[in-house]
């Protein structure tokens, strides 16, 4: 499975996380787990236009943005900066910083 992956990418949501998978078949996977104890799942196709990564969801309700701008590490939300995405490698967690 691990050869599937194209990109992973993390990020905060409330007191814990949330994770987007890119899958070299173009598919993608979002999965939060919130302070709240929501969780949840969503999955889709995904493409990419001039550093612009574009998500469709083909399930659930979407709670994300469905366009981001590729810069460096980061994913970030055309709309509102707050709920960006970092690759899981270079992503540090607020509550686990010191």
């Amino acid at each position: 499975m691990q050869k599937q992956v194209y990109l992973s990418y993390c990020g905060d949501f409330g007191f814990y996380g949330k994770s987007l998978t890119l899958m070299k078949t173009k598919t993608f996977a979002f999965i939060y787990h919130g302070c709240s104890q929501t969780a949840g799942y969503f999955s889709g196709t995904w493409s990419i236009e001039d550093s612009i990564l574009i998500l469709n969801t083909v399930s659930g309700k979407n709670i994300f943005q469905s366009r981001y701008k590729m810069q460096g590490n980061d994913l970030l939300p055309l709309t509102e900066e707050e709920n960006k995405f970092t690759l899981c490698e270079a992503h540090i967690d607020p509550f686990l910083a010191v």
